[in-house]
C-alpha cells in the first residue's frame, strides 16, 4: 500500500481523437507540488496555449463526454502504478492556481474532487512493469470545449510527501477523447486546409484554397522537424519516418497568412 500520500484538494457525442505511442511524463510540472509532471495535449477552441512561440497547442471543439487510454507501465521510481497515470484538464495553463484544476481521470492524489479511477481497477492499482492501463470512463458531467480555453493534459498523478519524488513512465498505445472534435485553425477565415490520409502512414498530402510557399512538420514539444518550399496548393509530404503520434502541419500561404492543424502518423 503506498504511503505518505500528499493530498491536494484544490478549491465530454460519438466523435472521438486519438493518437498513439506517446511517451510521458513530460517536461510541464505541478508548480508547488514536488514530483509531479504533466504534459499538455489538447486546448479549447478559444485557448492560446503555445508549445512553441506562434505555435498554438493543437484546438479542439465540442463536449468531452469520455476518456478512453490504453497504456503500459515500463518505469517506477518509489511506489508509481499503472493507474498513476492521469488524464487531466485545467481551465488554464497555469497550475498554480487551484481554481483552474477541472477534471481528473486516474492518478493516486487528490488534485481535485471531481476525480474518477481507469475502469480497469485492481487489476492497473500495481507497479509491477508492463501492467496495462486505461479503459473508458464516462461518468464525468460533459466539458464543452467549443470557445473554451480549458487544456487537456496527460501524466503521472501520484505525489507522494515522503519521499518527495515519485516518477514512472509509461507507453500510451492510444488515448480517445469522446465527443470532441478538431477545431479548424484558420486565420482570418479566409484560408482553408484539407489534409489526407488522417491518419497517414506514408505520404501526407495537405491541400490549401490558395497557393502555399512553404509547409512544416512540428512535434508536440514545439519542435520543427522539417520545413519544405513549395509553390502549389496541393503539397505532399512523406512521413513515413516519423514516430507513432500526433503532429501539427503548419502551412504558409503566397499572402503571408498562416494555418496550422493537427494529423495523426501511425
Amino acid at each position: 500500500m503506498k504511503k505518505s500520500l500528499l493530498t491536494l484538494v484544490f478549491a465530454a457525442t460519438t466523435a472521438a481523437i486519438s493518437f498513439s505511442q506517446l511517451v510521458v511524463p513530460g517536461p510541464i510540472a505541478f508548480d508547488n507540488v514536488s514530483g509531479g509532471s504533466l504534459t499538455p495535449i489538447f486546448q479549447g477552441s478559444a485557448g492560446t496555449y503555445e508549445v512553441q512561440a506562434g505555435v498554438l497547442l493543437p484546438r479542439i471543439t465540442g463536449s468531452l463526454t469520455s476518456v478512453d487510454i490504453d497504456a503500459v507501465l515500463t518505469a517506477t521510481v518509489n511506489g508509481t502504478y499503472a493507474n498513476d497515470l492521469m488524464i487531466f484538464v485545467s481551465s488554464s495553463e497555469d497550475l498554480t492556481v487551484a481554481a483552474n484544476y477541472l477534471l481528473q481521470v486516474g492518478g493516486f492524489s487528490n488534485f481535485t474532487t471531481n476525480k474518477f479511477p481507469w475502469a480497469c481497477g485492481a487489476t492497473c492499482d500495481t507497479d509491477v512493469l508492463g501492467t496495462a492501463v486505461g479503459g473508458a470512463v464516462s461518468s464525468f458531467a460533459a466539458m464543452d470545449f467549443t470557445n473554451s480555453t480549458m487544456i487537456i493534459w496527460v501524466g503521472n498523478g501520484y505525489i507522494d510527501a515522503n519521499p518527495p519524488t515519485n516518477s514512472g513512465s509509461w507507453t500510451i498505445n492510444s488515448i480517445s477523447l469522446g465527443g470532441v472534435t478538431a477545431f479548424a485553425d484558420v486565420e482570418e477565415n479566409t484560408l482553408t486546409s484539407k489534409v489526407y490520409p488522417n491518419p497517414a502512414s506514408d505520404d501526407l498530402t495537405i491541400e490549401l484554397n490558395t497557393n502555399a510557399t512553404s509547409v512544416s512538420i512540428i512535434g508536440m514539444d514545439g519542435k520543427v522537424i522539417s520545413t519544405e518550399s513549395v509553390n502549389a496548393n496541393s503539397v505532399t509530404v512523406n512521413v513515413s519516418a516519423l514516430v507513432a503520434g500526433v503532429y501539427v502541419y503548419e502551412i504558409v500561404a503566397e499572402n503571408g497568412e498562416v494555418v496550422r492543424n493537427t494529423f495523426v502518423k501511425k
